[in-house]
């Protein structure tokens, strides 16, 4: 497991660790767990993987790739596909929910840098076949699906900062750092079963929207399952430095307006199974979406983030939210309920580490038939939040 990751700086990375979290076991297991570093880590790159928090079944931590820079999703079976970087190429796997087995690695085609901020991203479409994005450096970016035989990678750039979304109809939405249009944020469609990527009007600037500071914009794009709006959140924007934008019409037209003042790297969304629309600030702050075209109510700090440690968020079937931050960070609302109130002078929460080495970007998954998430981290004696 000593594989080393051509980075920007030219210094390794350790990653990423896998693991299954139980909506009603996790206080008990994390609440015990004291803070296990102070985030501030320099570039590196090496990795493993592993189920910590036992499945129905009891089974134990398990070993299952190497990588860094991780993305997770979870199909409507409750499968879990991985994407992650290593020596030069974005790579996935498939773990199978009712078998409880991985399968074979995979190359999807794309060749993947663990920096540049071509992070890797997956989604899944109505067929549980994932979508992956990924890229070298800027200007490289690209986008992969797999047919259900073959990986298929689209010649489109996409530079950088990217972020991917699926509607019900397989409709790929993407947004990427640079508009087409004069705005900072860039967005394509890919029709279902298209086999090229339609250039969108920019969402930040489209029907007279407000545009922003500067084109360092990261970008998080989330689809309604209720009713396929398509909403995007970034960071430079306008009225508000956290901004948001929404199109009812597959993106030929948006709308929007500020979220809030946090201007921290990278705010990212969630749509939940009843229509309700989540988002979490760079700094970690929670909001729910309460009018239009842009009313959001704070629901309090969901995790310690800010400075590029990128927190996300992710909703159950149940409306329960999980989010997680880099330093192996995460919480989950309940009901209305905070895990740990951080506000309220609660302690956070953060995984334990298997390696002993501390713990990079953490990413989560809600299962959809509710109750849990899927969680996935990375490890390693050298990490930083970039």
């Amino acid at each position: 497991m000593t594989n080393k990751l051509r980075s920007r700086s030219s210094r390794s990375r350790f990653s990423a660790l896998l693991s299954f979290l139980s909506l009603f076991g996790l206080a008990g297991f994390l609440a015990a767990q004291t803070p296990i570093l102070d985030d501030d880590f320099e570039s590196g790159n090496l990795s493993a993987w592993s189920l910590i928090y036992p499945p129905p079944d009891g089974l134990g931590p398990q070993v299952v790739a190497t990588g860094a820079y991780p993305a997770i999703a979870a199909d409507s079976l409750s499968n879990v596909h991985l994407a992650y970087a290593r020596d030069g190429k974005l790579w996935y796997r498939k773990f199978d929910a009712l078998s409880e087995t991985w399968s074979n690695e995979q190359w999807t085609g794309i060749d993947q840098y663990a920096s540049y901020r071509n992070k890797p991203r997956i989604a899944i479409d109505s067929k549980d076949r994932p979508h992956v994005l990924g890229g070298r450096s800027n200007g490289s970016g690209r986008y992969a699906y797999w047919n259900g035989s073959q990986w298929v990678v689209f010649s489109e750039i996409l530079n950088r900062d990217t972020d991917l979304a699926i509607d019900s109809k397989d409709n790929v939405y993407i947004v990427k750092r640079g508009g087409s249009f004069g705005g900072y944020v860039g967005a394509r469609l890919r029709l279902a079963g298209s086999n090229s990527l339609n250039i969108l009007p920019d969402p930040d600037t489209a029907n007279g929207l407000p545009l922003g500071r500067n084109d360092h914009v990261y970008a998080s794009v989330f689809v309604n399952p209720v009713d396929d709006s398509v909403h995007v959140v970034y960071r430079h924007g306008k009225p508000t430095n956290f901004a948001y934008r929404t199109s009812e019409d597959t993106g030929q037209n948006w709308a929007g307006g500020g979220v809030s003042g946090n201007d921290d790297e990278e705010p990212s969304g969630t749509a939940s199974a009843s229509g309700a629309l989540y988002a979490v600030s760079g700094r970690g702050d929670a909001y729910l979406k309460t009018g239009e075209p842009s009313q959001w109510q704070h629901l309090g700090l969901a995790v310690e983030a800010g400075d590029r440690k990128l927190p996300v968020v992710s909703s159950d079937a149940d409306d329960n939210l999980y989010f997680g931050s880099f330093g192996g960070r995460f919480n989950i609302l309940e009901d209305g309920a905070w895990l740990a109130d951080l506000d309220s002078g609660d302690s956070e929460l953060k995984v334990l580490s298997l390696s002993g080495d501390p713990v990079g970007f953490l990413r989560v998954a809600a299962a959809p038939e509710g109750g849990f998430a899927y969680v996935i981290w990375e490890e390693g004696s050298v990490l930083a939040a970039n």
